[in-house]
C-alpha cells in the first residue's frame, strides 16, 4: 500500500480494457472491490493480505511436493569444474 497500490488499482478501470489476468491478480481483486464498489477499504486491504499468505501457502506447498523434481539451473563450482574438465577432454582427449 506504502508503494501505490491503491493509486495502480484505481487507475486499471480507467485503462482501455483491463485484461482479466489483471482484474483477477492478489490484491488487485480485493482493491477494485474498495475502487468500483465502494467497499470499505480497510476490510479489502486485510482480504488482500489474506489472500496474499493463501497463495504463498499454496506455492510453498507446491515447492515441497515438486523439490525432488525441480532442477536448479544456477551452475555450482563443482558443475562449472565438471564441465570445463569435461570441455578440456574433449578438446584435448586428455585430463
Amino acid at each position: 500500500m506504502d508503494r501505490g497500490l491503491l493509486e495502480e488499482v484505481t487507475a486499471l478501470p480507467v485503462r482501455p480494457a483491463p485484461e482479466r489476468t489483471a482484474r483477477q491478480a492478489v490484491g488487485y481483486r480485493e482493491l477494485l472491490r474498495h475502487v468500483e464498489e465502494g467497499a470499505d477499504l480497510e476490510a479489502c486491504v486485510e482480504d488482500a493480505i489474506i489472500q496474499s499468505r493463501r497463495l504463498a501457502r499454496r506455492q510453498r506447498s507446491w515447492f515441497l511436493r515438486t523439490s525432488n523434481r525441480v532442477v536448479s539451473t544456477t551452475p555450482t563450482k563443482r558443475r562449472l569444474r565438471t564441465a570445463r574438465r569435461a570441455e578440456w577432454s574433449r578438446r584435448f582427449g586428455r585430463d
